[in-house]
């Protein structure tokens, strides 16, 4: 599955994109800015974005999650330490990933997203406290 990376803290895009090509994926990204995950999402159309909602510390990340999601109709996941603010924003994900999460778990939700995308029966990842799904 292409997957977009939307970070702008180097080191959380870094563990996102090595976990999720170990696991098989093609990351796209990661993009540090709004501006640059459109660039990139336009050369290479994603499936699923993980997508930090203070992107450049400003709430960047719920505007660009909209247009991304109506621009390539596309699954993504809130990375946030602030899950309040995401859950007022659901109605533009599937679900939430609260930092700091242990490595693992990017893997569990990326295969849920998956199977939500293809409409199989979705299973949760094993630590329900960092993952919320919206759907």
């Amino acid at each position: 599955m292409n997957v977009l990376i939307v970070e702008d803290a180097a080191l959380i895009a870094m563990s996102l994109a090595v976990e999720l090509k170990r696991a098989g994926h093609t990351i796209i990204g990661p993009a540090h800015s709004a501006a640059g995950a459109i660039t990139l999402a336009r050369a290479q159309p994603p499936e699923l974005a993980f997508i930090d909602i203070d992107l450049e510390t400003s709430g960047d990340g719920i505007a660009l999650a909209r247009q991304l999601r109506s621009e390539f109709e596309l699954a993504v996941i809130f990375t946030t330490g602030q899950p309040d603010t995401a859950r007022a924003n659901a109605d533009c994900a599937i679900g939430l990933l609260v930092k700091p999460y242990a490595p693992a778990v990017i893997v569990e939700v990326a295969f849920y997203a998956e199977a939500v995308l293809q409409g199989r029966p979705a299973v949760m990842p094993s630590r329900p406290s960092v993952f919320e799904a919206f759907v």
